[in-house]
């Protein structure tokens, strides 16, 4: 939603904007479309998104062959003058460099680019300072899965690739123009692990209100008898949804709440939020 409103505003101003994206599996039976003036171009899914095995889905993460080939082709036909990366978790950190000497910029939603987890805690669920020497720690969080409990045994192994990783990603955002954080805490984060602070601007996601407007309880037959409140977005403990839900819970029974999200990434603790509510 924050890159199509981005893509919006940008073509009301009078600006050419294409927005390049891995589609899903299956879903790109239509690689290149136009909506709302913006170029939409679909790169074919990574097949490291589809496989069972833990050393192709962690390098697909960071690499992918194909779509950096697509990418190049992006880039032929639509000669774009700057480049704004929203993510390129799960698409390739690769395409920072074939990017070349375009000017870049990269919003920073999480902290993927030194935390493999995206979001520094541990798994006991209390915060992690980035990774330790070695990235000890780090081994600690890949090795928490349950189905991945057998890497313990060969714990130096398991780290060798995700400093690596790190590495790896720490060298193509060195080519990076400036960075955006959503916020002054996640700047703070990234300026702590060594980020150039002169490149890092805060600068807080923008809603595009004139689409809410359009959907206000004035254009509805008959208006709610209470205040209704929604949750859009990842079911994860990390998102704070048991804590929005206790504090209803406290509530007067004046006001309502809507969940929505997927109930497939994290189903235990989808479980737990049903047994809250």
């Amino acid at each position: 939603m924050y890159t199509e409103g981005l893509a919006r505003s940008l073509v009301g101003n009078g600006h050419q904007v294409s927005v390049f994206l891995p589609a899903a599996a299956g879903e790109c039976t239509e690689p290149h479309s136009i909506a709302d003036g913006v170029l939409i171009w679909r790169a074919p899914a990574s097949p490291a998104s589809q496989s069972t095995n833990p050393v192709r889905q962690f390098r697909g993460t960071f690499r992918d062959r194909a779509i950096e080939a697509d990418f190049v082709e992006f880039l032929q036909a639509t000669r774009p003058e700057i480049i704004h990366f929203q993510h390129v978790q799960g698409v390739s950190a690769k395409l920072l460099e074939l990017a070349g000497d375009l000017p870049k910029v990269v919003t920073l939603h999480d902290y993927w680019y030194f935390c493999a987890n995206s979001q520094l805690i541990r798994p006991d669920r209390q915060p992690c300072a980035g990774p330790s020497a070695g990235c000890r720690n780090c081994v600690d969080c890949a090795t928490s899965r349950a189905d991945l409990g057998w890497l313990r045994a060969v714990r130096p192994l398991v780290a060798l690739p995700l400093a690596y990783r790190n590495r790896y990603l720490r060298d193509r955002m060195a080519a990076v123009d400036r960075f955006i954080a959503p916020s002054e805490f996640l700047r703070r984060q990234y300026i702590g692990q060594g980020f150039p602070a002169e490149r890092i601007v805060m600068l807080e996601n923008g809603i595009e209100t004139s689409r809410l407007a359009r959907h206000s309880t004035a254009r509805l037959a008959e208006p709610p008898a209470r205040p209704h409140f929604g949750f859009l977005g990842s079911l994860a403990w990390q998102k704070g949804v048991h804590i929005l839900i206790d504090a209803f819970n406290s509530l007067p029974d004046q006001a309502a709440l809507t969940i929505y999200g997927s109930e497939s990434a994290f189903p235990d603790y989808v479980s737990e939020l049903k047994a809250q509510a």
